[in-house]
Order: structure tokens, then sequence, then C-alpha cells
């Protein structure tokens, strides 16, 4: 025990605060593979792909105001309540879903594919706050790999998982089958705070959102740095839907039924887990050593003109597919993390 530790780099007052968080990541990246595998399932057979587009934009407005909110409650509540609170909250919310859609038409599907996706996305943020939390700087260091890899493989076990369960369970009830893990994640929130407790003082209180939004802004604004690398972000957004929507669109005419979907959806996402991480790390820290950060970010964009050229050329799932897989693999293990080293 006390070999594995070392080679993990943990030391021994800190396994189990480390058993539990990296329990949490595994639970919540499981849950979110196998969720937003489902969401996609349901809607493109349910309701229709075409409406993605307008899903889009709705959710990035919901996920502004929702991260506004959230920000604003971390410095009046808790965290150890309020991350419980969240995660369980998510879990109710995915079982009412759930019994909604054995009893209302096919307009529920988009409702609850905005659902999928906007608790996906607090919760991403959400327990990297609570890991932020639980360790110190030194501590995160050390550990961060440790937790990001744990959620990594929960993520590769629910995505392959998604068609077996799809097929076994119905696709609907894989949305218990997340539900549950989140609820397995909100559990093991607070005795992991209870054991940062003891080891770790309590932090100070943040500031007022107004006052974290003001300096940020007035932060931008005065440097023409951040004012492109703002301006970057945008232009990666658009051209990331860009290649979404097309890649979505071929999935749902190939499969005609929602459990082979979801399977695919699964089998897919779990491949580009498994292979980003891989390239994450083995690759990416030797790429920035020969070529440096800023050309390895340059990548991305080398990534979509290829992949534009070969749609323009063909266009079936086997090159939709080619082309979100390189653009996945290369934005998370590569372009990714090289854009975030410039801040």
């Amino acid at each position: 025990m006390r070999s594995a530790g070392r080679m993990l780099q943990v030391r021994p007052q800190e396994v189990a605060l480390v058993a539990l968080t990296a329990g949490m990541f595994a639970a919540v990246q499981a849950g979110q593979g196998l969720g937003a595998n489902t969401a996609d399932a349901l809607l493109f057979r349910r309701f229709g792909v075409e409406a993605l587009p307008l899903l889009f934009i709705v959710l990035g407005g919901a996920t502004f105001v929702v991260t506004l909110a959230y920000s604003a409650a971390l410095s009046r509540v808790d965290p150890s309540r309020l991350s419980a609170w969240l995660l369980a909250g998510s879990a109710g919310l995915l079982i009412v879903a759930r019994a909604a859609a054995a009893v209302t038409p096919s307009a529920l599907y988009p409702v609850l594919w905005l659902l999928v996706g906007l608790t996906g996305a607090l919760i991403g943020t959400l327990i990297w706050n609570i890991a932020g939390d639980l360790f110190d700087a030194r501590q995160s260091k050390r550990l961060f790999p440790l937790l990001a890899s744990s959620g990594i493989l929960g993520s590769v076990v629910g995505n392959l998982m998604t068609g077996s369960l799809a097929r076994s369970l119905g696709t609907e009830n894989l949305l218990l089958v997340d539900a549950g893990l989140l609820s397995m994640a909100a559990l093991l929130v607070r005795p992991a705070w209870r054991q940062r407790a003891a080891v770790l003082p309590r932090r100070r209180r943040r500031p007022s959102l107004l006052a974290e939004l003001r300096s940020g802004h007035d932060y931008v604004m005065r440097s023409r740095l951040m004012r492109l690398t703002a301006a970057a972000a945008i232009l990666f957004s658009v051209a990331f839907f860009l290649v979404t929507y097309p890649f979505s669109r071929a999935v749902a005419l190939a499969f005609p039924d929602e459990a082979s979907l979801a399977g695919y959806l699964g089998r897919f996402s779990g491949l580009v887990t498994a292979v980003t991480f891989v390239v994450s790390s083995f690759v990416a820290s030797r790429l920035y050593a020969r070529v440096g950060v800023v050309n390895s970010v340059l990548i991305l964009p080398v990534i979509y003109l290829a992949g534009f050229v070969l749609w323009l050329v063909r266009f079936d799932l086997a090159t939709a597919a080619a082309f979100r897989f390189a653009q996945l693999t290369v934005l998370g293990g590569l372009a990714g993390a090289a854009y975030n080293a410039l801040f």
C-alpha cells in the first residue's frame, strides 16, 4: 500500500481524502458520459437532430446564467453543503426527467437535452472547484493529475457501457443510472470535506460576485493580450459547433434505433477519451518542448482546415467521425492544454 502511495505521490495522511475525491471524479465523469449519450440518442431519434443549432444557443445562455448564480452562491453558502446539494439536486432532476419521459410527448426531449447539458457543464466546473478547495497549491501539483486520471477512467467506463446498458435497461433508464452515479458522488463530498478540515485551515470567504466580475472585466479591457485571447476563445467555440452539428446529423441518419445510436456515441466518446488521455500523458509535453506552446495551439486550426476540405470532397459518417475524432483529441490532448497554459 505504501509503495502504491509513493508511486502515485499520495502521502499517508492524504490517502482517505484522495480516495474520496478520486471516487467522486470517477462517478461524476461516468455519469456525464452516460447522460450525454442518452440525451443525444433520445433527442436525435424521438425529436430530430435539426433542433441542435437552436438548442446550442439556448444552452449557451442558460449556462452563462447558471454559472453566474453558482459563482454568487460560492461566496454565501458553505461549499461542502453547496456541493452536495448541487450533485443531489442534479440527480433528482434526472429522476424527474425520467418519470416525465414516460408520460409526456416528444416535445420533452429538447428540454431533457438542455437539462443534461446544463447539469454537465455545472458539475464539470463544480468538481474542479471542490478539488481546488480540498487541496492546497502544493498538493494540487502532485494530485490533480491523479484526479484527472480517475475522471478519465470513469468517463471511458461510462461511455463504453452505454450501448450494453441501453439494450438491457432501455435508453431512457440510463438517466436513472446517471442519477445514481451523481448521488454516489454527493455521498462522497461531505466525508471528503471532513477529511480536509482535519488537515487544512479554513479558507477565507471569496469576494462578492459583483466585485469578481468587475475586476475581471476591467483587467481584460485594459489588456490587449486578454482582449485577443477572449476573441480567440469565441472563434474557437464557433468552430467547435460547426463540427458538432454535422457530425450529430450524420450519426443520427446512420443508426435507426436509439439503443444502437447511444451505443455508437458511447464507443466513440470512450475511444476519444482514451486516446486523449494517452496523447496528453505521453505526447503533449514532448510536443510542447519541440515546437513550443503557441505552435501547439496552432495545430487545431490546421485540423479544422484539413477537416473542412475533407468534407468538401466527401461527407459521410466515416469522414464526419474522422474529423470529429481529430478535433476532440487534439483539443483535449494538445491544443486545449496549450491554450490554457498561455494564461
